[in-house]
């Protein structure tokens, strides 16, 4: 799932560095927009300081407010719909490059949001023919639980990859599932033992691979201990109750060196 930034044309940004200064939304609630929008502002050494912040209530306000000329960019996938409204304005739909061959810049991007990588768009308005370098993580995603039953697993995995020509036009994002896009060293949420058995049957997993799935696990150890302390004497107010967790949770990263994804929330 491609995700860059949507700039007005007329806001003359070719590239990153030019977004410096430039009206940029910041949509409330959204800390995983608002934490990929930091990523790829790194990607010309800036920051949320470096831009006017233009707080929007919910993505299909970030697009309206780049049409009402209260904002210059927005983020989002490059096939996302709604910005074929901002191509079709006056202000102009553009999109800047972000090259894969800056490798500073690209490792500034991943030092802040490791499962991003550098990925080539080809659907979406106004782009070429040859592609866009842009960044993407995993999509699609099949989320379950350490507690499934390992065989069960293991059988899902396998029919999804033996019958993956049966199904990949089904659905937009499908083709995400093809075994060559598969980047296990890359990923950040660990792996059901199932699926690594099944892997490592048809030896595609790793050493690099099982190093990556077991930090992985150790975030996840380290989390499920500050919520085990946390939750039994948490506030019982919604409000208060989510700010302190924010805290704890924050805190517990940070003391084992793990990136918090705190900027945003």
């Amino acid at each position: 799932c491609s995700f860059t930034f949507a700039t007005a044309t007329d806001a003359g940004i070719e590239q990153v560095a030019d977004i410096r200064g430039k009206r940029v939304t910041f949509v409330q609630g959204a800390p995983s927009l608002n934490n990929a929008m930091a990523a790829l502002l790194s990607y010309g050494d800036l920051t949320w300081d470096d831009v006017t912040a233009v707080e929007v209530g919910g993505y299909n306000a970030s697009i309206d407010a780049v049409l009402n000329n209260r904002a210059d960019v927005a983020g989002g996938a490059c096939n996302s719909p709604p910005f074929l409204r901002i191509e079709a304005s006056p202000r102009g739909l553009t999109f800047p490059s972000l090259p894969h061959d800056d490798l500073e810049a690209v490792a500034r991007v991943r030092s802040r949001l490791p499962w991003y990588v550098p990925h080539i768009a080809f659907e979406g308005p106004t782009l070429p023919e040859e592609g866009l370098e842009v960044f993407s993580s995993a999509y699609p995603l099949l989320i379950g639980l350490d507690s499934s039953n390992d065989d069960w697993v293991y059988s899902i995995v396998k029919i999804m990859h033996l019958h993956f020509d049966e199904y990949k036009n089904n659905a937009p994002g499908a083709t995400g599932w093809t075994l060559d896009r598969q980047k296990f060293n890359q990923a950040f949420i660990p792996f059901h033992q199932g699926a690594i058995r099944y892997y490592k049957e048809i030896g595609v997993w790793d050493d690099a691979a099982q190093t990556q799935n077991e930090s992985n696990l150790e975030r996840q150890r380290v989390l499920a201990a500050a919520w085990s302390g946390f939750v039994s004497s948490a506030p019982q107010d919604y409000d208060e109750f989510q700010q302190a967790w924010l805290v704890v949770r924050e805190k517990a990263l940070s003391e084992a060196d793990l990136i918090t994804l705190g900027q945003g929330l």
